[in-house]
């Protein structure tokens, strides 16, 4: 390992960071100087933090090395996420400093649907206060990353014009939530049954799933139906062990919808459903990732159907997470007899005048950052580039330890950040 190369290269970086920070402080966005340049700035702390960690582990023989993971790999990883993470905001800035006016008008109606839907994990106690962050990607998408309370959302160009593409922010954030909701995995985990095996892979998506419906409303299920249907029959019929299987996928929509009392539209997108399986070819089974087990199509309905309630029941035991205000969903039930296809038109016209909600902004405040909402004072305040777990205290001991790969590795993605490293998908979620 060429350790000179490797510092010279985390140095182009931290120059790069730090030249962003100050173009972005003088922008004329309030989001690119307040939120984006903030976000930069917990970026460059963190990926500092990183750098000196695994420099000094390795250099005072700290950390165990791995057969699997040589020491050039860590470094490229490292650098990787920093970087991969700089272009976006870079991205970001570039979209709403030059961007059309349609364009801009379009990222600020994301960017109050985004804090919207963030708002109530916030206010159910989930999550300390927060805030959101959307630009234009090639997809809907979610970015996640552990070192400040941001949902980086990414919404599709495509927005602009059609109004029902904003949809997805719904469930995006419901992936930060999932991330960065203390304890919640594990209760979730521990609350589905481990049978059928095929089904707790998909448990995060499950969990967007609910969380898109306690936001949206039944306009989220109609949506879904419709970009489930765009795809290749192999995409429809797969399970790729991390998305339920796209041909059953509404039925958990349907009875999510069922508990939160949309009776009437919940019907209709079933029998929606129904019909538009005939002209997928009416597929009867998929192969379970992994094992290979064939598995039908009415197995697998009752696997989500049952998923439900379980769920509920258990964010409803650690967090009182459901929605008080029936106003406050995107869209609402159907009248008896009514057509699906209702809800878009009437969540087209719903996102011309709302939601109404005030944007929160990360701002700095010497060597922290903090949520700040209208004029409030700095909520959630914290170190730049803190992940507020247990590795940032680890990152921080001074005295000699043997670390096993295990422990470094975690340390390496911090909750899946990482591009390409052990289990890694670079926190983006779909």
């Amino acid at each position: 390992m060429n350790g000179s190369v490797w510092q010279n290269r985390a140095a182009a970086l931290d120059h790069t960071l730090a030249f962003m920070q100050q173009q972005y402080a003088a922008a004329v966005d309030p989001m690119v100087n307040s939120t984006v340049k903030s976000i930069v700035a917990c970026l460059n702390a963190f990926g500092r933090s990183q750098v000196r960690f695994f420099r000094e582990g390795i250099a005072q023989e700290k950390l165990q090395p791995s057969s699997l993971y040589p020491w050039d790999y860590v470094w490229q990883t490292l650098l990787t996420q920093v970087s991969y993470d700089a272009a976006v905001y870079q991205q970001t800035a570039d979209q709403r400093l030059h961007g059309s006016t349609d364009m801009l008008a379009t990222l600020g109606k994301a960017d109050h649907l985004a804090q919207d839907a963030l708002n109530l994990a916030v206010q159910s106690g989930m999550l300390p206060a927060s805030a959101a962050l959307t630009y234009f990607n090639k997809s809907a998408n979610i970015h996640v990353i552990p070192y400040a309370p941001v949902a980086v959302v990414g919404v599709s160009f495509t927005a602009i014009t059609t109004p029902r593409d904003y949809l997805a922010v719904a469930h995006e954030v419901g992936h930060h939530v999932f991330r960065h909701t203390p304890g919640l995995a594990k209760k979730l985990y521990r609350a589905l049954p481990l049978d059928p095996p095929w089904r707790e892979p998909w448990l995060e998506e499950m969990f967007a799933d609910v969380y898109g419906c306690l936001v949206a409303g039944p306009v989220l299920d109609l949506d879904f139906q419709d970009l489930m249907l765009d795809d290749s029959l192999e995409d429809f019929i797969g399970d790729d062990g991390e998305h339920p299987v796209e041909m059953a996928r509404p039925y958990f929509y349907h009875a999510v919808l069922r508990e939160l009392g949309f009776v009437q539209a919940a019907a209709a997108l079933a029998a929606r459903w129904e019909a538009a399986l005939l002209t997928r070819n009416d597929p009867q089974y998929f192969r379970a990732h992994g094992s290979g087990e064939l598995v039908s199509r009415t197995e697998v309905k009752v696997a989500l159907e049952t998923a439900v309630p379980i769920l509920l029941h258990a964010l409803k035991a650690a967090r009182d997470i459901r929605q008080q205000d029936p106003a406050r969903y995107w869209s609402q039930d159907l009248a008896a007899g009514e057509a699906p296809d209702l809800l878009y038109g009437r969540f087209d016209q719903w996102v011309q005048q709302n939601p109404k909600v005030t944007i929160a902004h990360l701002q700095e405040f010497g060597d922290d950052v903090g949520v700040v909402i209208g004029g409030s004072e700095p909520q959630n305040r914290r170190r730049k580039g803190a992940a507020q777990t247990w590795i940032d205290g680890l990152k921080s001991l001074s005295a000699t330890y043997q670390l096993p790969p295990a422990g470094w590795t975690q340390i390496l993605s911090t909750g899946n950040w990482n591009v390409k490293g052990p289990d890694g998908d670079n926190g983006v979620k779909g």
